[in-house]
C-alpha cells in the first residue's frame, strides 16, 4: 500500500488529506504519510509535518503537491522530482474521468469533477470541486480550476492557467498560459 506525502501543509493540503482519507473508505490502498513544508500551517491533522530533504524514498512512497498557487506548485513539483520523488495521480472516488481520458503525474481531480472524452490534463493540473474539462479539453501543466470552473470541449487552456469560480472557457476557446480568469468571467470562443 502506497504512502502518500502531501506536499503543502496549509488549506488545500487539507482538503487533500481528506481525499486520500475517502480514497482508503473506498478501498483504494492510499495510506496518507505526512505533510511535507518548510513553513508548515496551524492546522491540527494528527499527522507529522517534514521537510522534503527529511523523508526517506523507497518505491512506496509516492507525494502528491497540494498547493493552488500554480508557479508554487510547479517549483515545489520541480524539487521533489529533482530529489527523486514518484507522484501520485489522484482522482476522488466521487469524481468521473473518462477511459479515453489522459492525466499526467500529480493531477488531483476533485469530487464532483468531470474530465471528458479524450480530454487531456498535463502534469500537476488540479481541477477542484464540480470543475469540468469537457471532450477533447487541453488543460496544460499546473494549471488550477477553482471549484465550478467549466472547460468547454476541444478547449486549450496553457501552463500555470488559474480559472477562478465558476468561470467558463467556450468550447475551442484558447487560454494563454500563466493567464488569470477571474471568478464567474467567461472566455468566448470560436
Amino acid at each position: 500500500m502506497p504512502l502518500v506525502h502531501i506536499i503543502g501543509a496549509g488549506g488545500f493540503g487539507r482538503e487533500v488529506l481528506q481525499y486520500l482519507r475517502d480514497l482508503a473508505v473506498a478501498g483504494k490502498n492510499t495510506t496518507p504519510a505526512g505533510f511535507i513544508d518548510d513553513a508548515p500551517g496551524r492546522w491540527e491533522t494528527g499527522l507529522p509535518v517534514a521537510r522534503l530533504e527529511d523523508v526517506p524514498l523507497s518505491a512506496n512512497t509516492l507525494f502528491i503537491v497540494a498547493v493552488g498557487d500554480p508557479a508554487s506548485r510547479r517549483l515545489l513539483a520541480k524539487r521533489a522530482e529533482e530529489r527523486g520523488c514518484q507522484f501520485l495521480t489522484l482522482v476522488h472516488p466521487l469524481a468521473y474521468v473518462a477511459p479515453t481520458a489522459e492525466l499526467e503525474p500529480g493531477c488531483i481531480v476533485a469530487p464532483f469533477a468531470f474530465v471528458g472524452p479524450a480530454a487531456r490534463l498535463g502534469a500537476h493540473v488540479v481541477l477542484n470541486v464540480h470543475a469540468t474539462a469537457d471532450h477533447d479539453a487541453r488543460v496544460a501543466s499546473f494549471s488550477y480550476l477553482a471549484p465550478y470552473a467549466c472547460v468547454g470541449g476541444g478547449a486549450f487552456i496553457g501552463e500555470e492557467v488559474v480559472l477562478g469560480a465558476h468561470s467558463s472557457v467556450a468550447p475551442g476557446a484558447t487560454v494563454d498560459p500563466s493567464q488569470r480568469v477571474s471568478p464567474g468571467d467567461h472566455v468566448a470562443g470560436w
